[in-house]
């Protein structure tokens, strides 16, 4: 439980996004150690899937920091001009 903690906020502190609430998206087991991933409605958001007790996972999503989008194969918060591979309906070369 304490390294899950420890991991948590680590990934936090990484990518010094806003955390917002939870979001409408189903964790699956290992979700949690594949890191963040790319929000299915917004570029400029990413969802980290943090294990509570057990297998009970819940998603939290963040939000990158003004005029950063997240780019899903580095699966960090970067400006839209470097931003690599993008997932759709996210098309960084519009205004996100």
């Amino acid at each position: 439980m304490k390294k899950s903690i420890f991991v948590c906020l680590c990934l936090l502190a990484f990518f010094s996004g806003k955390a917002e609430n939870t979001v409408a998206y189903n964790c699956l087991p290992g979700s949690f150690d594949s890191g963040p991933l790319p929000h299915p409605d917004d570029c400029r958001k990413f969802i980290i899937c943090v294990v509570l007790e057990g297998t009970t996972r819940i998603p939290l999503m963040f939000q990158c920091q003004a005029g950063l989008v997240f780019s899903p194969d580095e699966r960090i918060c970067t400006y839209e001009s470097e931003a690599k591979n993008p997932a759709p309906p996210c098309n960084y070369g519009a205004n996100p």
